[in-house]
């Protein structure tokens, strides 16, 4: 029972990240559904949401762990993560958010966004 327990804890089927806030015993709840993006600042993460953005003290890839399970996030370059709930559309490799952001995929992130698009599109895709 006990190794189930700690599966149970590494994976997230909650519906929201929660990350820390400005003070010592502040949390914040973040749906997942609204995540356009998370940007990384050194040993912070700035999360823009459809609404708000907040700066938490974690790293990239401690959020990147947690949100693991989700399907809908693709970390797209060293210091970005996109939801793809929120892209409007994907010209090689730029991406168009629904807001007007744009981004660009980086090199050693190209292989792992080509699966992500192939694994997704109908049919038998571009391959």
């Amino acid at each position: 029972m006990e190794t189930k327990s700690n599966e149970l804890s590494i994976k997230n089927p909650d519906s929201f990240l929660l990350v820390k806030g400005g003070s010592k015993h502040k949390y914040i709840s973040i749906p997942f559904e609204k995540i356009l993006y998370i940007k990384s600042m050194s040993n912070y993460v700035r999360i823009f949401l459809t609404d708000e953005e907040h700066i938490t003290y974690h790293t990239l890839k401690h959020v990147e762990e947690a949100i693991q399970e989700r399907t809908e996030f693709l970390r797209i370059n060293r210091s970005e993560i996109i939801s793809f709930n929120h892209v409007k559309q994907v010209d090689g490799y730029q991406i168009l958010l629904n807001n007007g952001n744009k981004f660009m995929v980086s090199r050693s992130y190209k292989h792992k966004f080509d699966e992500f698009l192939r694994n997704r599109l109908p049919g038998p895709g571009i391959r």
